[in-house]
């Protein structure tokens, strides 16, 4: 509401807007300039010289910018098209416009404001300052009438109407025709500004798409993005084209994955679709750890990658895709083949030495034990059985580097022979307890307990367990061995009293190298490795089970014979 001008030549006046309509002229040309505009700009540029051509000497239009919801100047006409230049720059720094709160910006959403720019107070406010109101009247202008443009409660923008008359031209008729060619104005703006919207949200879009798939192009790894519920690829980086040397069909089924992109596993074994890593995570939602796989080009060559997968989620958390980087490791692996081919050499050539020395060292002791007239007395004997301890622990680390080198290169041999595993225990047991008498060793055997595998290579295993048991318990612990008949297996287990293994460290203490915590410090960290390497090599298992605090429990499971 704004109070109708009693003296219309002074002050500011306000004047609630009557329920006028829009010339028809004016409609009409509103109506074809709507039908070739495509912005909101556009239109506002055709609508300012129709609104002058009703009344008035000069109009401006501001619209509401829908991000800041400032208002910005849109378009500007006057009857002169050479002070069109002259009315611009004053229309622009108006500064009423710029605060929100003031209240004749409250007052002119809710219904009309005009200015007398005699009022030299009145306009240095609202225009920011004397400078810009001197400005003005010098332009020519001596009234403005603004109108706001309203739509659906929505408020688009303002409408200012502009007169040179020293007396002011604003009657209630003219107020009203005004008031109609603003909501006019503001009718046919409202669908181009959705429409702008819509154009705007596409276009960010559109440039969101252009900056991820550039993004994507500039990573050196292969990337691919699938889509849930089955892990179809929806689209890839040139990197992955190149590691694949094709291009991955779209239209392909998951199922030909393996064969369409030449995929296996890392030992050369025929890999399933939904063991594929980005394929298992669009399934279930659930990331995928970094896993080995070959790729078979299609040229001959042959390629070890590193693959990755974590999931896509939507606003509600619902897994909507999965996206997967691929590495290629095959420089890293080939130096690694290298590297162990090296240490089997050195390891191979070591052994030999020490054994001479081992056997030299063990009969100039018992020759110094069976001549009475030897020449060495207690002390270099107590120095020679050092001697042949560490010599005996040296050549045990050669032999776990031989055993490492022959499982990472595959070349672990194994002596298949039919053997009681449960009496293999007892007699490794036997051994641990002579030499750990500060322990209390607990054998359970129940069941067939005959299985056909390496006698040497398990007893290995279970030395390798029982003795990190006994690192890991302390003096007066009890260390429980089980061997037992489960279904088609054998199964053998230690259980120990120690600190036990925290969830983040058992995922990595069956891998080469790997020196965890307590039990784990001493050695160069291959038993458990080995283990493992020998386990897998019988078509076994080997895993753990373990609380901080509560001890662990390592398992060994082997084909059973059937008898």
């Amino acid at each position: 509401m704004v109070e109708a001008p009693n003296n219309p030549g002074t002050g500011n006046a306000r004047a609630e807007i009557p329920l006028g309509e829009a010339p028809a002229a004016f409609l009409s040309t509103l109506f074809e300039t709507l039908a070739i505009s495509r912005t909101p700009t556009e239109l506002a540029s055709r609508a300012a010289p129709a609104v002058i051509d009703t009344t008035g000497d000069s109009c401006a239009i501001w619209l509401s910018d829908r991000g800041s919801g400032a208002m910005k100047l849109a378009a500007v006409a006057h009857r002169d098209p050479s002070k069109h230049q002259l009315v611009q720059p004053c229309c622009d720094v108006w500064s009423v416009l710029d605060d929100p709160a003031s209240p004749d910006w409250v007052a002119l959403l809710n219904g009309t404001v005009l200015l007398d720019l005699a009022d030299e107070h009145r306009s240095a406010q609202l225009l920011g300052s004397p400078e810009r109101a001197l400005w003005a009247r010098e332009v020519g202008l001596h009234h403005m009438l603004l109108a706001p443009l309203v739509a659906d409660s929505h408020r688009l923008g303002v409408l200012m109407v502009g007169s040179e008359v020293d007396s002011c031209p604003f009657d209630a008729s003219t107020i009203s025709t005004v008031g109609g060619m603003a909501r006019a104005v503001a009718a046919a703006l409202a669908p181009l500004q959705g429409l702008d919207a819509a154009r705007q949200a596409a276009q960010q879009l559109t440039l969101s798409g252009l900056r991820f798939q550039a993004v994507l192009e500039a990573i050196p790894q292969g990337v691919l993005v699938a889509d849930s519920p089955d892990g179809r690829i929806a689209s890839t980086n040139r990197s992955f084209v190149k590691l694949v040397g094709h291009r991955a069909e779209p239209s392909a089924h998951v199922s030909s994955y393996p064969e369409h992109l030449g995929l296996s596993k890392k030992c050369g074994g025929q890999l399933r679709a939904e063991e594929i890593p980005w394929v298992h995570c669009a399934m279930t939602g659930e990331p995928s750890a970094s896993e080995e796989m070959l790729i078979h080009r299609s040229d001959g060559e042959d390629l070890i990658v590193l693959c990755s997968a974590s999931p896509i989620m939507d606003e509600g958390g619902k897994a909507v895709g999965a996206v997967a980087l691929l590495h290629d490791i095959s420089a890293r692996k080939e130096l690694e083949l290298q590297k162990d081919e090296f240490l089997a050499m050195v390891a191979h050539e070591l052994k030999t030495p020490l054994t001479a020395i081992k056997g030299y060292v063990q009969l100039m002791m018992r020759q110094a034990q069976k001549d009475p007239n030897a020449t060495i007395g207690e002390r270099e004997v107590g120095m020679l059985q050092v001697t042949d301890r560490q010599v005996t622990r040296l050549r045990q680390l050669v032999f776990d580097l031989l055993d490492c080198s022959s499982i990472q290169l595959g070349r672990l041999v194994l002596r298949l022979s039919v053997f009681d595993l449960g009496r293999l225990a007892r007699d490794v047991v036997d051994q641990m307890q002579i030499a750990n008498p500060d322990r209390l060793f607990h054998l359970r055997v129940s069941g067939d307990t005959v299985g056909e595998a390496d006698a040497l290579r398990m007893e290995q295993v279970l030395t390798n367990l029982i003795g990190n048991a006994v690192k890991a318990t302390e003096a007066g612990g009890r260390i429980v061995v089980s061997i037992q008949r489960d279904g088609s297996s054998v199964l053998a287990s230690v259980r120990d009293d120690g600190m036990g293994i925290s969830m983040d460290l058992q995922k990595r203490v069956f891998e080469r190298l790997f020196r965890g915590p307590a039990h784990l410090y001493e050695g160069m960290g291959l038993g458990l490795y080995i283990s493992r390497g020998i386990m897998d090599a019988h078509g076994g298992c080997i895993w753990l089970e373990s609380k901080v605090g509560e001890g662990s429990t390592f398992f060994v499971s082997l084909p059973a014979m059937n008898r």
